[in-house]
């Protein structure tokens, strides 16, 4: 009998435990806003122990228009107003555990008290796990924040503008040549048909518009949901081995675990990243 009692209290233990974790909040590595109805992704690499923005990357379905100019104009405009108007976010997910006894009645657990005051997304099927995620939005990390906010008011206050078109336009043209102006690029996606996403190409602000990035060249295959990605690096050259850290950088945030293969002779490879969904 003592022994059955004690089976009980260390299943109780354990269900109660399984649901503290059932709980626990995962959230995502990006700043999020929208524009032309679409969510925008936000990403920042830094430098300096973290004080410094060195790149701001901005992740966004779109194809032929990512480095078109009345797209990448439109897109800054709706950046500019969410530093404005505060409308940045942030977002985390819940797994969604099955009930844990199923010989007997299931009652579905609620969700965290604290979440019920927040926006809630609906329910995917994550592609990389049989569980569901439930993603609810929160408030945005503060240092992201800042960052967005110093690129946004940096350019108002230094040229004294204060229309939302010129604002953006002035970011556009004071990227890449303006000290302690981050590096600006961005990514095209394109969404899988169970919701994962899949990196297609890359434009870099020059200081006039947003120039396909051909350092990079990305294939995707839907069928066998990989993605290779084909570069070249020079393992000398301080710049070129930080794009490579920040492509990486970029695939792991995506969700994407690549290996990679290099071919020629030191210093200057040929290099190719075979990745997969995590």
């Amino acid at each position: 009998m003592r022994n059955l009692a004690s089976l009980f209290a260390a299943l109780s233990l354990l269900c109660c435990s399984m649901t503290s974790v059932a709980f626990e909040r995962v959230y995502e590595p990006f700043m999020y806003f929208m524009s032309q109805g679409k969510e925008v992704k936000v990403d920042f690499i830094t430098q300096h122990r973290g004080s410094e923005a060195k790149y701001m990357q901005l992740f966004v379905e779109c194809s032929y228009e990512c480095s078109q100019t009345w797209f990448t104009q439109r897109l800054m405009e709706d950046f500019v107003r969410a530093s404005q108007n505060n409308t940045f976010y942030g977002r985390y997910y819940i797994e969604e555990e099955p009930c844990f006894n199923p010989w007997d009645d299931c009652t579905p657990m609620s969700p965290p008290i604290d979440a019920l005051n927040e926006e809630t997304l609906e329910a995917v099927i994550s592609p990389q796990r049989s569980t569901n995620r439930r993603y609810h939005n929160t408030s945005t990390d503060s240092r992201d924040k800042t960052f967005a906010d110093n690129i946004a008011g940096g350019v108002d206050t230094t040229a004294g503008l204060t229309d939302v078109g010129a604002i953006a336009s002035s970011i556009i043209n004071r990227t890449n040549n303006t000290p302690g102006m981050p590096q600006v690029m961005i990514w095209g996606e394109r969404r899988g048909s169970m919701g994962q996403v899949y990196p297609t190409k890359v434009c870099k602000f020059n200081g006039h518009n947003c120039a396909p990035f051909s350092k990079w060249a990305f294939i995707a295959d839907f069928n066998t949901d990989t993605v290779t990605v084909h570069y070249e690096v020079n393992k000398s050259n301080p710049a070129s081995r930080e794009l490579e850290y920040l492509l990486e950088e970029s695939l792991a945030k995506m969700n994407w675990m690549c290996t990679t293969f290099e071919t020629g002779t030191l210093p200057n490879l040929a290099a190719q990243k075979m990745c997969y969904l995590k």
